[in-house]
């Protein structure tokens, strides 16, 4: 019921070659295709990270899978692991990222709801977390995630999670997504999965 992605944004050519010397990019409409509203229960979460830049996209994407955007917060980057010292306080060093606008310094992380799908029980400001190697996210957004009722699912996973189920070319166990020749196997209630999936669960994200 709860569905992590980090699509590869930029496969119109709006980054360069930097980014595509990392990982392979989608087009928008590539990722606006993807069969994500046959794989989601029909109560069912979205969690999504974007660009700056791709914030028109990232809504086009979320109405193309079915949801409806309902919130957002900010992955404020940090040089080092955030600490808390003798006092209680939060000590942390924001990065120093490019840009000429603003330097950039956090990503935004959306949010977005399909059906009758809650809320976390407990509140949630933001993130504030150590940036590490290109593209990886901070683990606090899995606790985040896993503050609502799985089961759970990432699209565009780079490393397994014990307990979710993952799609990506870079892990092991990745699920394969139906294509447009196969029937609606994935509904919600349906556990006649196109391939076996990491997750304990065989229900749908």
């Amino acid at each position: 019921r709860v569905i992590l992605a980090d699509p590869p944004w930029g496969g119109d050519g709006e980054f360069g070659d930097k980014i595509s010397r990392h990982y392979p990019l989608m087009k928008l409409q590539d990722i606006c295709n993807m069969p994500i509203s046959q794989i989601a229960a029909d109560d069912s979460v979205l969690v999504m990270w974007v660009t700056w830049t791709h914030l028109k996209s990232a809504m086009q994407v979320i109405n193309a899978w079915g949801f409806e955007y309902c919130a957002g917060f900010p992955w404020i980057k940090s040089t080092y692991e955030p600490t808390l010292d003798l006092f209680g306080e939060l000590r942390f060093k924001p990065t120093w990222g490019l840009g000429v606008w603003v330097r950039g310094c956090s990503e935004p992380v959306l949010v977005a709801k399909r059906g009758k799908a809650s809320p976390p029980d407990v509140s949630w400001l933001g993130l504030i977390g150590q940036r590490m190697q290109h593209s990886r996210k901070p683990d606090n957004l899995y606790q985040y995630c896993e503050s609502m009722s799985g089961p759970y699912l990432e699209l565009f996973a780079r490393r397994e999670r014990q307990g979710w189920s993952a799609y990506g070319n870079q892990v092991k166990g990745s699920i394969r997504l139906p294509t447009p020749r196969e029937p609606d196997s994935l509904k919600a209630g349906v556990l006649s999965l196109p391939a076996v999936v990491k997750s304990e669960s065989n229900l749908p994200a």
